[in-house]
């Protein structure tokens, strides 16, 4: 990747939190809730950070999850763009929300991204119960280019380590996801 390149794309990461605005209509759902808890999980690349929403009023644990990749076309690394999303999900669903927040290009190359992921929402099923979490009722979905891999990422019988299957795989928006169903399980 030339230099040019690669400042280009800092840049866009840098004015990530400055540039992005949608989901307008929906930031009213949620905007009570708490600031999320942050909690490190480990990955195959690494620890990542993982952001969990909780609803109002606080539901008896363990909580269902959501786990939600972020968008950003692979470049940004900015989970909280999807705030207004993981407070909306939480909010209107009373489940918990996981956002991941994987690493991305240039930083990271492929398969990096889509490790992170399979290992965040296999964390959460073998340890959620840590955060009052029932990892064997969980979701994964995401935005943008996320839209494509979160169904592959846990359940793709070629990802090394698959170590669970979501009940429900789905992208946002939900009018062009193709869902994927599937039984959670432990390995």
């Amino acid at each position: 990747m030339r230099l040019s390149d690669r400042l280009r794309v800092e840049l866009i990461r840098a004015s990530a939190r400055f540039s992005v605005d949608y989901g307008r209509p929906l930031r009213f759902a949620g905007s009570d809730l708490a600031a999320p808890t942050r909690v490190s999980v480990p990955t195959r690349h690494g620890k990542v950070g993982v952001f969990v929403y909780r609803p109002l009023p606080a539901e008896a644990a363990p909580l269902p999850v959501h786990v939600h990749f972020h968008g950003g076309a692979f470049l940004m690394r900015h989970p909280a763009m999807d705030d207004w999303w993981c407070r909306y999900v939480a909010a209107t669903a009373g489940v918990a929300v996981a956002n991941v927040d994987f690493e991305v290009a240039p930083r990271a190359a492929y398969p990096v991204a889509q490790h992170q992921a399979h290992d965040a929402a296999a964390w959460l099923v073998g340890h959620g119960d840590s955060l009052g979490l029932d990892g064997s009722r969980l979701s994964v979905g995401g935005f943008s280019s996320v839209e494509d891999w979160p169904p592959r990422s846990a359940s793709r019988p070629a990802m090394p380590a698959a170590s669970c299957r979501p009940c429900r795989c789905s992208a946002c928006p939900p009018s062009t996801s193709r869902p994927s169903h599937a039984t959670a399980t432990r390995a």
